[in-house]
């Protein structure tokens, strides 16, 4: 009767064991924290494009001709803290933003300080800051929306230094 409470006892801890062991939070390695250091130092704007889809090559190049003359900071940094804290210096274009960003993937996310329309994402050492421009194209040039598949401002920015 003794060696079958032993017996017992042992085979509900052992399966008490395991039940706990197997609620571990080893999850948290398979979905890796983004790495800061690969976004943080300085960067310089230098260059604009466009990225364009419209209905003819005629209309496309309007278009970009357009997103082309649209007025850029050209004078703008970004300077990127280890600490997740940013720095957004149009140079003498207008005033200095300060506040968060993080890191998603290939993405970086601002606070509310920053222009939530448009994408910033990073390569390397080139930054991109894409901003969707189709509906104040359309309205300037006095065209129909429909008729642009697609009008990206890009401001393209370099790493100057880590």
């Amino acid at each position: 009767m003794k060696l079958k409470k032993v017996v017992n006892i042992f085979l509900f801890a052992l399966v008490f064991g395991i039940g706990f062991a197997s609620c571990s939070s080893d999850d948290d390695d398979n979905n890796p924290k983004p790495d800061i250091n690969l976004v943080a130092g300085t960067w310089k704007f230098t260059e604009l494009t466009a990225d364009v889809e419209a209905v003819d090559s005629l209309l496309t190049d309007s278009v970009t001709h357009y997103i082309d003359s649209m007025k850029v900071a050209v004078k703008r940094t970004y300077v990127f803290e280890l600490d997740g804290t940013y720095e957004n210096n149009p140079g003498d274009e207008g005033e200095v933003i300060k506040g968060k960003y993080k890191v998603d993937g290939d993405k970086i996310i601002f606070d509310d300080k920053t222009d939530s329309a448009i994408a910033y994402t990073f390569k390397t050492d080139t930054l991109k800051a894409s901003e969707d421009v189709k509906a104040r194209v359309a309205e300037a040039l006095e065209i129909d929306p429909d008729s642009i598949a697609k009008a990206v401002k890009v401001e393209i920015f370099s790493r100057v230094s880590r």
